[in-house]
């Protein structure tokens, strides 16, 4: 490995020796042997197929009413809220071209 990252690859990596003995570090216990648990396998229920297009489960008419109205009124609430950003930015406008107005009119002073 040439110009790489790390130490050479054909020299064995040295590994840090493991700290003394302390009385604030309890020695490592050896770990019992844990005994395999036999696992239950489990199938996942099928999961109910989407009705065909062109069947009886089909949108009523009064949820189909319900949708449209919705959707008028989210049209309208849109509306709206462009009305108010549009008012808004000409306030703004308004405002930054009285400002210069004012700034250019002290600067002739």
């Amino acid at each position: 490995m040439a110009g790489g990252w790390g130490g050479p690859i054909h020299v064995a990596m040295p590994v840090a020796p493991p700290p003394p003995p302390s009385r604030h570090r309890p020695q490592a216990q050896a770990t019992p042997d844990i005994k395999p648990v036999a696992v239950a396998t489990t199938t996942k229920p099928p999961s109910p197929a989407l009705p065909a297009i062109g069947s009886e489960f089909t949108m009523s008419s009064g949820r189909q009413a319900e949708a449209e109205a919705f959707a008028a009124a989210m049209g309208n609430a849109f509306h709206i809220t462009r009305e108010q950003n549009k008012a808004s930015t000409k306030r703004a406008r308004a405002k930054g071209r009285a400002a210069q107005r004012a700034a250019e009119k002290r600067k002739r002073r």
